[in-house]
C-alpha cells in the first residue's frame, strides 16, 4: 500500500467519503480532492484502489471536483484492480465481488456505479425534481481524452438525449428535454468567445427561442431551456 512520508497509509475511501457527503471543510476540499487525482493518477498508475463503498463515489466525486481526467483515467484501465481488467483480461461478463480474477462471485451490482457515472457526469445529465420534472446538463469532460459521449434515457416523461463532441477549435453540446420537463445546462468552462445557440436545429445565434441565460456557476455559464432539442457551441478558452 502507498504510504505518506510520515507512514499513515493513503486510503482513497477514506478521502473519497468526506468530499461525497459534504463532511470535508469547505476551505480543505479543493487540496484533499487534488490529493485524491494525484494519488490515482501518479502513485497508483491511473487505478482506484477502493471496495465497494469507495467504488459507488469515486468517480462522480473525482469529476465533480474538477479532476475528469483522474475519473477517466481510472474508469479506462485495464490492469488490476479495474473495470476492464474484468472484461479485457479476466472474462468477466457481470460484476465480480471484488477485484481479482478469482472473486467468488459475480453478481455484485455494487461495483456497477460506473455506469451512472457515465450517464450523469461524463455524457452529463440527472434528474434535479422527482420525475425528472427538471433536468440538469453538465458535461465533465476529459479534456483531451475523448472526442465524443452520448447518453439517451427513456422517461417517464418521454426521451432525453445529451451528446458533447469537439469540432476542432469548439466543443458541441446538444440536449433533448422531454414534454412537461425544463433543463438546466451547464457549459464547461472552455470558451475565448461567444457561446452560441440553436433550437430544434434552427440556425446558430447569439440568442434561441427557448433558451435563456440565467447566469454563471462558478467560471461555466448557465442557461434554462423548455422541452425540445436545443445546442450550444462553445469556442475554446476561458469564458467571457
Amino acid at each position: 500500500m502507498y504510504r505518506e512520508k510520515d507512514g499513515a497509509p493513503f486510503a482513497q475511501t477514506a478521502q473519497v467519503l468526506p468530499l461525497a457527503f459534504g463532511l470535508a471543510p469547505e476551505e480543505r476540499r479543493a487540496a484533499l480532492a487534488a490529493r485524491l487525482a494525484e494519488d490515482v493518477t501518479r502513485a497508483r498508475g491511473g487505478n482506484a484502489y477502493v471496495g465497494v463503498l469507495g467504488a459507488r463515489y469515486l468517480l462522480p466525486v473525482l469529476s465533480a471536483t474538477g479532476h475528469a481526467d483522474a475519473a477517466f483515467t481510472a474508469a479506462t484501465q485495464t490492469d488490476e484492480p479495474s473495470w476492464g481488467y474484468w472484461t479485457e483480461k479476466a472474462g468477466f461478463t457481470a460484476l465480480g465481488e471484488s477485484w481479482p480474477a478469482d472473486t467468488r462471485s459475480r453478481d455484485h451490482h455494487m461495483f456497477g456505479s460506473i455506469v451512472q457515472w457515465m450517464d450523469e457526469d461524463l455524457a452529463g445529465f440527472r434528474p434535479l425534481t422527482p420525475g425528472y420534472g427538471v433536468i440538469e446538463f453538465r458535461p465533465a469532460i476529459p479534456v483531451g481524452r475523448l472526442e465524443s459521449a452520448a447518453a439517451t434515457y427513456e422517461s417517464v416523461r418521454g426521451p432525453i438525449a445529451v451528446s458533447w463532441r469537439s469540432t476542432g477549435r469548439a466543443l458541441q453540446i446538444d440536449v433533448t428535454v422531454p414534454p412537461t420537463a425544463t433543463g438546466r445546462v451547464v457549459l464547461p468552462d472552455l470558451a475565448s468567445g461567444p457561446v452560441m445557440v440553436r433550437s430544434d436545429d434552427g440556425e446558430w445565434a447569439r440568442a434561441a427561442p427557448g433558451v435563456t441565460r440565467t447566469g454563471r456557476e462558478g467560471e461555466g455559464a448557465v442557461y434554462e431551456v423548455g422541452s425540445g432539442r436545443y445546442g450550444f457551441l462553445i469556442p475554446r478558452g476561458p469564458l467571457k
